[in-house]
């Protein structure tokens, strides 16, 4: 996923990332989406740790690429996916930006806004300017030409600024002939934010299921529970797996990379889903509970899949990669 040399670098940044996650961001993430901003004084600590230089250039950046800003986010999403999102979104385009040589303000996360067609609603990663129908970014960037004059509230992502917008209108940024490549890198951004959230909550239900005890036994005694949760974990390795050959492929610059990572975004998609859905019934009434944020994990997942545009889709452009 990385070049020769850098393994070590990059276990030593996940390992940050996940320290930081589990501690900093899990503490104030419930307090975040109601507030649905970022506390300052967590993003002071981020910027501390240089972990958004992560896919900068050396000296000043750690040099890792679009694959250890990948690692960095799902770490961080594993201790929340909203606040993920929001302290990485920068980061992430200013390296989009530095692979079309000019600043990004927006990048279609949706493949089907690769096609060209500009009528059809997509959904964004929007910096400032004109975007479509979904806007991530930090409240602090310049939104005011774009965002929604009455914005609702959102499903998930709500301390990242995520907003629903109503206007038809849709702007796909492309790179001159390379468009799916940086595509490829920007989808990351979503792949993990869901491989995070889906992590968070299977975990939290395991560790439930296993203390949880009722007449007696704890509930991973009974095949109902036990079964759904080893299928999620399932899920989520091959999805893990998947997305890390994606990227072994597109930094390879490998003809199959576009392929590859549609099947890791399709299955990511999947798995995040199923692990929330999962964690969110073994729970029961809990997964409802501020105690176990389980269901807000789960809202997350599902609105940074949102972000991708509609699943049904994928199933074609798969065929079309396969068949080209």
């Amino acid at each position: 996923m990385v070049g020769e040399g850098s393994e070590e670098l990059l276990v030593s940044v996940r390992e940050l990332a996940h320290s930081l996650g589990q501690t900093s961001l899990r503490a104030v993430g419930r307090q975040a989406e109601a507030d649905r901003a970022v506390p300052p004084s967590l993003s002071e600590a981020f910027a501390q740790t240089g972990l958004d230089l992560t896919a900068d250039p050396e000296p000043d950046g750690a040099g890792l690429g679009v694959g250890g800003l990948y690692a960095v986010g799902r770490e961080l999403a594993e201790g929340d996916p909203s606040l993920a999102a929001a302290l990485l979104l920068p980061a992430w385009l200013r390296h989009l930006s530095r692979a079309v040589n000019r600043p990004l303000t927006a990048l279609s996360l949706d493949p089907a806004a690769l096609d060209g067609q500009s009528d059809q609603p997509v959904v964004a990663l929007l910096a400032q300017g004109e975007g479509s129908t979904l806007f991530l970014a930090p409240e602090a960037m310049a939104l005011a030409e774009s965002a929604p004059e009455r914005p609702g509230e959102s499903v998930g992502l709500s301390a990242a600024g995520l907003v629903r917008s109503d206007r038809p209108q849709a702007s796909a940024v492309t790179a001159g002939g390379d468009a799916k490549r940086l595509w490829r890198e920007g989808v990351l951004l979503a792949i993990s934010l869901m491989l995070g959230a889906g992590r968070a909550a299977l975990n939290t239900a395991v560790t439930y299921a296993l203390t949880r005890k009722t007449f007696g036994q704890a509930l991973t005694t009974y095949q109902g529970v036990a079964f759904p949760l080893a299928d999620a974990a399932t899920w989520l390795e091959a999805a893990e797996g998947l997305t890390e050959r994606a990227i072994w492929l597109h930094q390879s610059g490998d003809a199959s990379a576009q392929q590859a990572m549609l099947c890791a975004l399709v299955a990511s998609r999947q798995a995040a889903f199923k692990a929330g859905d999962e964690a969110v019934q073994t729970l029961g009434g809990a997964g409802f509970v501020s105690e176990f944020p389980v269901e807000m994990w789960f809202r997350d997942a599902v609105a940074a899949g949102a972000l991708t545009g509609r699943l049904d889709r994928f199933t074609v452009l798969l065929g079309e990669e396969v068949a080209s």
